[in-house]
């Protein structure tokens, strides 16, 4: 898992979402190796804000492996 300060230099793109699922630290892993690093965990209002170098990069994760819709996922990278 990247540190903090690592993570800082990823701000090319982030996204705000809504996550119920449990705690997205046990996810934290696998979504590093598509360039996904979470910036921002909230529980109580279940609001996970995640970063990228890459905005197209960040868009097709939020499609594919998040399951956004593709205007969803543009929306959310704004």
């Amino acid at each position: 898992m990247k540190t903090f300060a690592e993570i800082r230099t990823l701000s090319e793109a982030q996204a705000t979402l809504d996550f119920d699922m449990g705690d997205p630290r046990k996810l934290a892993s696998e979504w590093e190796q598509d360039d996904i690093f979470i910036k921002s965990w909230d529980r109580r209002k279940n609001k996970l804000v995640v970063q990228s170098r890459d905005k197209k990069g960040l868009i097709k994760w939020l499609t594919d492996i998040y399951g956004l819709d593709k205007r969803d996922a543009q929306k959310a990278v704004r």
